[in-house]
């Protein structure tokens, strides 16, 4: 695969916080990258100098295998983008306030506009003023509008925020169509764990202002292996009958009552089974396994995010 996007040492400071320090990052051609933070960790200041709209204190942004600084209008014009979400005239119906847009990116083609509201699922909507569109169709709406000059790159900065369930779930099927139909390149930034979880065929994870990782989706699901986490009234009589008993010995002791088993041979009603008979009583017994979250917590230390 093929760098479209590449960091070499971004940073931007201000006076003397850092926002973001040396981060290198890169986006591949035809994927889902999930760029994943809690709030204020760097995301939006990293995406607004990928876009031009801020200059960065020390680095470069690499973009279609071209120096950003040294080729802004043309690279800018091959992306789509919705940061910070603006508003729409509210007076003014779809194609009204997307002709107004069109305009200034001097798109000429009459079917621009439908076609990017057909994409949208707002071609039945279209006549209806903007005012009264739901947040939801707000959103989408903006999409429509990063998309209708046929980018190569769309940049989605925290695009499900303030969406309801089906909001949410109708922004993620959007997403994944443009991703696979329309074969553009997405970058979306989030603090929502389960969206990046379920868009994303890689993750960057940065934590203040600096880019801890990036990971394969498919390789994370792999190390997150499932286990059977176990809550017992006496844990070294337990860890000592599940060796002597069943051999097992790929497990972790937790804390002073629980335990997780990843030796799996045994089902968990067998071990139950073994336990109670010899008068280890078991509080809990229960098939699981880590998650974006449990990953994101163990890698920036501690503290939940979303």
């Amino acid at each position: 695969m093929n760098a479209i996007l590449k960091t070499i040492n971004l940073s931007k400071h201000y006076g003397s916080q850092w926002a973001v320090h040396q981060l290198n990052m890169t986006v591949e051609k035809g994927e889902i990258y999930g760029f994943l933070g809690r709030n204020g960790a760097g995301k939006t200041t990293t995406i607004r100098m990928m876009l031009g709209l801020i200059t960065p204190t020390e680095g470069q942004i690499e973009i279609f295998e071209s120096n950003l600084k040294n080729n802004k209008k043309n690279i800018l014009n091959r992306i789509g983008a919705i940061v910070e979400f603006s508003g729409f005239y509210p007076n003014l119906n779809a194609v009204e306030n997307m002709e107004i847009n069109a305009r200034l990116m001097g798109i000429k083609k009459k079917q621009a506009i439908q076609e990017a509201l057909e994409i949208v699922g707002l071609a039945s909507e279209q006549t209806k003023l903007v005012g009264k569109y739901s947040l939801g169709m707000k959103q989408r709406l903006g999409i429509a509008r990063a998309i209708v000059h046929h980018p190569e790159l769309l940049i989605l900065d925290e695009p499900t925020n303030g969406l309801d369930p089906i909001g949410i779930k109708e922004m993620r099927r959007l997403i994944k169509s443009l991703a696979e139909e329309r074969d553009i390149t997405i970058l979306i930034s989030s603090h929502i764990l389960s969206e990046i979880e379920h868009l994303a065929n890689r993750v960057g994870i940065i934590h203040q202002g600096v880019l801890l990782e990036e990971i394969n989706m498919e390789k994370l699901k792999d190390a997150n292996k499932r286990y059977l986490q176990v809550q017992v009234s006496n844990i070294s009589k337990a860890v000592r009958l599940l060796e002597t008993e069943f051999s097992i010995s790929n497990y972790q002791v937790l804390d002073d009552e629980k335990l997780r088993i990843y030796d799996l041979g045994q089902s968990p009603a067998e071990i139950n089974r073994m336990l109670v008979t010899n008068s280890v009583k078991v509080t809990e017994l229960a098939m699981k396994q880590d998650n974006l979250e449990d990953y994101f917590v163990q890698l920036t230390g501690g503290g939940q995010i979303g």
